[in-house]
C-alpha cells in the first residue's frame, strides 16, 4: 500500500472554524491538498508544501497527524489503494496566485458544509471527530487543559498557601537536609578565630597567677596582698596635754613599792 500525506487547512471566522477544500484535476471532486512524501522533508512539511502548490495557502503545520484513512486513488487506466495521513495547517496567508490555480478550484466551507461536499468517507469521519476538539481547545483559557481542570486546593500542584501550624520553617536557601548551603558557611580561618575567642579565660588567669603578674584579675591580687598594718593614733595638737591613762592593778602595786623604798630608814 502506497503512502500519501495531506494538509487540512483551517481558519477561524469569528467563533466558527472553516476548512479550505480544493477540486481534483480530473473528476472535480472536493478533496484536501495531498501528495506523495518528499525527500529531505518531514511528512508534515511535505503536506504543507502540497497546500501551498495546490491551494495557495501558507501557515503553521502541526508536526503530529490528526488522523488517517484509506482511499482508492484513481489513475487514467487503473486505481490503487493508498493510505492518506492528514496534518492540520493553521492558515496565516492566502496567496492570490498559486502553482495549480489553473487546474483546481478552492473554496472555504464550514464543517457541516465540508462534510456534505467531501467525496471520501474517511475524510468525513475525520472532520466529524475534529470539529468538537477544535471548539473545545479554543474555548479553554490559555495555559489550562482543555477539560478546564486546573490545580485545585488539596490536590498536587495546588498553589494554595497552607495554614501556619506554629512550626519553625526552614530558610528559603536551606539545602535538602535543612542546613545552609556551603556558600553561607564561613571560611576555615574565620572558624578557627571564632573558636579561639570563645575559649574560657581560666588557663590565662592561671598562668598569670603562677608568674606573679600584677595584671592578674583584681580578685587574685587581693588574695596575695599583705595584711593591713595597725592604725597609728593621730598626734595631739600643740599645747594640749595628752590625757592620762587609767591605772590598772599592776600600776598600783608598782607605785606602792616605790613609795616604801623612799621612806624606809637607812641601816
Amino acid at each position: 500500500m502506497r503512502q500519501q500525506v495531506g494538509a487540512l487547512p483551517i481558519r477561524w471566522n469569528g467563533d466558527e472554524p472553516t476548512i479550505l477544500l480544493v477540486t481534483s484535476r480530473e473528476t472535480r471532486r472536493w478533496i484536501i491538498p495531498k501528495g506523495w512524501p518528499m525527500r529531505n522533508l518531514s511528512n508534515a512539511k511535505a503536506a504543507a508544501r502540497e497546500a501551498l502548490e495546490e491551494a495557495g495557502v501558507r501557515g503553521r503545520v502541526q508536526p503530529k497527524p490528526i488522523g488517517s484513512y484509506r482511499y482508492l486513488k484513481r489513475f487514467p487506466d487503473t486505481a490503487e489503494e493508498c493510505k492518506l495521513t492528514i496534518y492540520l495547517l493553521e492558515v496565516e496567508a492566502e496567496l492570490p496566485t498559486f502553482e495549480e490555480m489553473d487546474e483546481r478550484r478552492r473554496a472555504w466551507f464550514t464543517f457541516a458544509e465540508a462534510m456534505d461536499q467531501a467525496d471520501d468517507a474517511g475524510l468525513r469521519d475525520i472532520l466529524r471527530d475534529l470539529e468538537p476538539r477544535l471548539r473545545s481547545a479554543r474555548a479553554a483559557p490559555s495555559g489550562e487543559p482543555e477539560d478546564g481542570g486546573g490545580a485545585k486546593p488539596g490536590r498536587p500542584g495546588s498553589r494554595k498557601a497552607k495554614p501556619d501550624d506554629g512550626r519553625p520553617t526552614e530558610p528559603a536557601d536551606a539545602g535538602p537536609d535543612g542546613t545552609a548551603p556551603a556558600a553561607a558557611v564561613a571560611d576555615p580561618a574565620s572558624a578557627v578565630r571564632a573558636a579561639a575567642k570563645a575559649k574560657p579565660k581560666k588557663d590565662k588567669q592561671k598562668r598569670l597567677r603562677a608568674a606573679g603578674d600584677d595584671t592578674a584579675p583584681r580578685k587574685d591580687r587581693a588574695s596575695r596582698a599583705k595584711p593591713p598594718e595597725a592604725a597609728t593614733p593621730a598626734a595631739e595638737p600643740p599645747g594640749r596635754k595628752a590625757p592620762k591613762a587609767k591605772a590598772g592593778p599592776a600600776d598600783a602595786h608598782r607605785a606602792a613599792a616605790e613609795a616604801a623604798m623612799k621612806v624606809a630608814p637607812a641601816k
